[in-house]
């Protein structure tokens, strides 16, 4: 299966750095509407914290106080809500992917983003209220094997 690896790294808060991958059934499936994906790995190799996503991303966007905070995020359960209760997540704070993902990218097209510094780009627990994963700010890094 098609893989998309990520690494995060550059955080002012945080771990210092994290990785994961998305395993997908095409490169070529744009983001926005790929409900392929049948898991999310979170640090392979070390903790292998995974969970297989329900339907495919939703973003949230929103301004505050004049300044665009929008988000991507993957989740085990209803993605039509901004504030689950159950299941597990993983939310990537950048405007920029955010933009590229709703633009109608695929797997292949995306490469390197900002994520926002002001808010914590994480893998959220829903279950027992717990980010085993999480930092703010730095760059995030796609790269994919076929």
């Amino acid at each position: 299966m098609p893989t998309v690896n990520f690494s995060i790294s550059g955080v002012s808060a945080g771990y210092t750095s994290w990785t994961g991958s998305f395993i997908v059934t095409g490169l070529n499936n744009a983001i926005e509407s790929d409900s392929s994906i049948t898991k999310i790995t979170i640090n392979p190799g070390s903790d292998n914290y995974e969970f297989v996503p329900t339907g495919s991303v939703f973003t949230w966007g929103a301004l505050e106080n004049g300044v665009n905070n929008d988000y991507s995020t993957w989740r085990t359960q209803s993605i039509q809500t901004q504030f689950p209760t159950t299941g597990k997540s993983i939310d990537l704070w950048s405007e920029l992917l955010y933009n590229d993902i709703k633009a109608g990218y695929n797997w292949n097209q995306i490469t390197s983003y900002s994520l926002n510094a002001t808010k914590h780009s994480l893998v959220y627990d829903y279950d027992i209220f717990y980010a085993p994963y999480y930092s703010r700010g730095g760059i995030i890094t796609f790269s994919t094997t076929a």
